[in-house]
């Protein structure tokens, strides 16, 4: 801006070479209401902006959240005879994207491969996160289907976009097809996947999941994996598998949560596995982590079919010995030493 306030002082008239330049400052700035001035003056000086002109100048307005202004600058280049490029309607599905316009956002993408441009990875980020707010991801699936060549990214937004719609199936497709192709997955596609995983209740397809982060791609698990995982255990019963991934996570570095402790409780619980709902609660309390009525309930449930697990087992020995008769007062005093566990919030 300095080197223009500097030609204008020295009477030299910018040209349209040097208001795209400034265009393309003013988007990399976020400057979106400096491009619209530049845009305005640039067309009333004569210059005639053309289409690099009018990208910019609604870059910076998608840029800098201004979604109408963008799509009408990039309106007014198709009315003044410039055909939009594949850097035009990126910008204008990016724009209707954060608007929350998913139906134009598709629209665009889709008008693209009529004209004959060929989307991209952008193209196929912006449409499917566009779509996973709702109940569009079919459209965005159907679309996507004719793309090649996407990224990390854009499979990242569609497999995000399965998930917050509730179709693990077509997640795991995704994930699936990832593979086939070779594109290596980050950290945001394995949590997504393996969320997908845990929506279906597929725990083994999850934790191949974090294996294959582990060890083909290299990723370090974190705690949202993990707690992923755990949860997908917990939703199946699978009590063994959620405390060898607590024990694990631990392994990692990673210390247990809130989240990861209190699934794979209530997986115990689920699974009957009353001692080891116990020694998470103890493991909970002595970390100090949050402890609810849920959990003390089932701790309380735990502590309680464990005392009448060793009654119903002592009862059984004591008629084997033949010592029925002594029966009822030792286990009068049995359930006394055994009351059900007091948990304190």
């Amino acid at each position: 801006m300095s080197l223009i306030k500097q030609m204008r002082s020295d009477r030299v008239a910018p040209d349209l070479t040097t208001c795209n330049a400034v265009l393309s400052a003013c988007e990399k700035g976020f400057c979106w209401d400096k491009a619209l001035q530049w845009l305005s003056w640039a067309a009333h000086s004569g210059l005639q902006p053309d289409l690099v002109s009018h990208n910019a100048a609604a870059s910076a307005c998608e840029k800098g959240l201004c979604w109408v202004e963008s799509l009408l600058i990039l309106r007014r280049a198709r009315r003044s005879g410039l055909r939009p490029n594949a850097i035009s309607y990126n910008v204008a599905i990016s724009a209707c994207e954060k608007a929350g316009l998913w139906e134009a956002s598709l629209a665009a993408a889709e008008t693209m491969r009529h004209v004959g441009l060929q989307p991209d990875a952008f193209t196929a980020t912006s449409a499917a996160t566009a779509c996973s707010g709702g109940a569009a991801w079919t459209l965005a699936l159907e679309l996507l289907r004719n793309l090649r060549g996407l990224g990390v990214v854009a499979c990242s937004a569609l497999l995000s976009c399965c998930v917050k719609a509730r179709q693990w199936e077509q997640g795991l497709a995704v994930l699936g097809k990832m593979r086939q192709v070779h594109v290596e997955p980050n950290a945001i596609t394995m949590n997504a996947g393996i969320s997908a995983c845990e929506s279906g209740l597929k725990w083994a397809e999850a934790l191949e999941s974090l294996w294959q982060a582990q060890h083909r791609s290299q990723l370090e698990p974190d705690g949202i994996t993990c707690n992923a995982c755990i949860s997908a255990c917990e939703k199946s019963s699978c009590w063994r598998q959620a405390v060898a991934l607590l024990a694990k996570r631990m392994g990692w570095g990673l210390a247990p949560d809130a989240i990861s402790c209190s699934a794979t409780l209530f997986a115990c619980e689920r699974g009957g596995s009353w001692l080891q709902v116990l020694k998470l609660l103890a493991e909970m309390q002595s970390r100090q982590l949050p402890l609810d009525v849920i959990m003390c309930k089932a701790a309380i449930d735990a502590s309680s079919k464990a005392a009448q697990l060793r009654l119903a087992r002592l009862e059984e020995l004591m008629a084997s010995v033949g010592l029925a008769e002594l029966r009822s007062g030792i286990l009068q005093q049995t359930l006394r030493e055994n009351q059900p566990l007091q948990c304190s919030m």
